[in-house]
């Protein structure tokens, strides 16, 4: 069922799971705590484990800190679960409305021609702004 995951994904999307190691609530052992398997590859386990002992705590309980530790997460992630910037309600409501005219009237700029304009940024033969047409 698990799959294998790179290292950053594992940084920064664990919520709080126990993986298999002994949880401790406030210096107890934890009772009835769900053990969950997460599978990673065998460099972010060697990092996760290093960290955690470095710091003197398991990796579930290195896991549920930087899980549950907003700053920790990337300024885009912490955006997203705030519903803020490119996540925001209006900005979908605008990404919509954006695909709703594009379906109906099929306009666009092909791909060909925005990535030769992005290419030609900053050169002396800047070319324009692609010009929309039926796709």
């Amino acid at each position: 069922m698990g799959g294998t995951i790179p290292a950053a994904t594992a940084r920064c999307l664990f919520e709080r799971l126990a993986v298999g190691y002994n949880r401790t609530v406030k210096g107890a052992a934890a009772v009835n705590v769900k053990l969950r398997k997460i599978e990673v590859d065998a460099e972010t386990a060697d990092l996760l484990e290093a960290r955690a002992a470095a710091l003197g705590m398991s990796v579930a309980d290195l896991l549920a800190d930087l899980a549950g530790n907003e700053s920790l997460l990337p300024p885009g992630l912490a955006k997203l679960r705030a519903g803020e910037g490119p996540w925001s309600p209006e900005a979908m409501e605008e990404d919509e409305r954006r695909l709703a005219e594009f379906e109906r009237t099929r306009m666009a700029a092909p791909w060909d021609d925005v990535k030769a304009w992005m290419e030609s940024w900053g050169s002396p033969n800047e070319l324009p702004i692609p010009k929309l047409r039926e796709v």
